[in-house]
């Protein structure tokens, strides 16, 4: 019997992959652990990878199917969203796990995984760790990643991240109407939470993030098409005043992306002067972020070719 499946959603290229690959796999020789691996016509040198790991389970996906235009952002993200989902499909493990190439794992991942898993709850998210030392890549871990940093209290959380996420199958099956065609954390995790269940953060679960380095415009571009992505899911969920007060809070939104990770760090203690010199550039990124989740809000589509996706 399968414990745990690992879905590994590849965002990166060639050198992230191995990487991710080469931290993960031998760890999980020897036990009842799979990694999963789904991929579609998009993504290149693949015959390569799979000569090198041939002890994971590669899942052919075909053709590269977006409703968004080929080659944008919201395309890209679409095709990792998508991978996701099919490799959730996939999984025969009693606990499924999430994690993404720009990432690796700890060497003693798998088995704090499964040891956090003895616990009752739904899903079990862990922490994530800087890698590279450029201000583009500080600026962004804090922004998408500052809330996960160590040291990290062990306990219910009401966000998870998609890096570093387990969940009990009985609990994904629950909501797999919400991810059959295309997996979003904030989605699925914000219904088990409506459903009763509990979110839990382990600081035991680490990932190192490492997504090499970021070019400017390219990560302006990125910032806002998250950012309506981001938009656009919390307007299909929350009902319509409060949507309302979300977009009114738009000109807030900057500041508290880049306010809330220094006074996390302030309250425990560590990395403050990491974000301090940061944060003109997290002002940068997250100015775009916050022009693309009022669109998001606004319009409920994550792209204007999104208008019949589901809700």
């Amino acid at each position: 019997m399968i414990r745990l499946s690992v879905v590994v959603a590849v965002v990166g290229d060639d050198f992230t992959l191995n990487r991710c690959l080469s931290a993960l796999v031998p760890q999980t020789l020897g036990k009842p652990v799979e990694v999963i691996l789904p991929f579609d016509d998009s993504m290149q040198d693949m015959d390569g990878i799979r000569a090198r790991f041939p002890e994971v389970r590669f899942l052919d996906l075909g053709r590269a199917y977006t409703q968004s235009p080929a080659g944008t952002v919201t395309a890209k993200h679409e095709l990792f969203d998508r991978r996701a989902s099919q490799g959730l499909k996939a999984a025969r493990g009693e606990v499924i796990s999430l994690v993404q190439d720009w990432g690796a794992p700890a060497p003693d991942w798998c088995d704090q995984v499964l040891a956090a898993h003895q616990l009752p709850h739904a899903a079990i998210g862990g922490a994530v760790e800087n890698r590279h030392n450029s201000i583009f890549n500080w600026a962004v871990y804090f922004l998408d990643f500052g809330r996960y940093q160590l040291p990290l209290p062990e306990g219910p959380s009401d966000y998870l991240t998609d890096v570093n996420i387990g969940y009990k199958r009985a609990a994904l099956e629950e909501v797999a109407h919400l991810w059959a065609d295309r997996y979003n954390e904030v989605t699925v995790n914000w219904e088990l939470l409506r459903r009763g269940h509990t979110l839990w953060q382990c600081p035991r679960i680490v990932v190192y993030q490492d997504r090499g380095a970021i070019k400017l415009k390219a990560m302006l571009v990125e910032r806002f098409a998250w950012g309506r992505i981001f938009g656009a899911a919390r307007a299909r969920w929350v009902s319509a005043p409060m949507r309302w007060v979300y977009i009114l809070a738009v000109p807030l939104i900057p500041l508290l992306l880049v306010a809330r990770p220094g006074l996390r760090a302030l309250r425990v203690g560590q990395g403050f002067y990491a974000w301090l010199r940061c944060v003109p550039v997290m002002l940068l990124f997250a100015t775009p972020w916050s022009l693309g989740e009022a669109w998001g809000l606004l319009t409920r589509q994550s792209h204007p070719h999104d208008a019949g996706m589901e809700s």
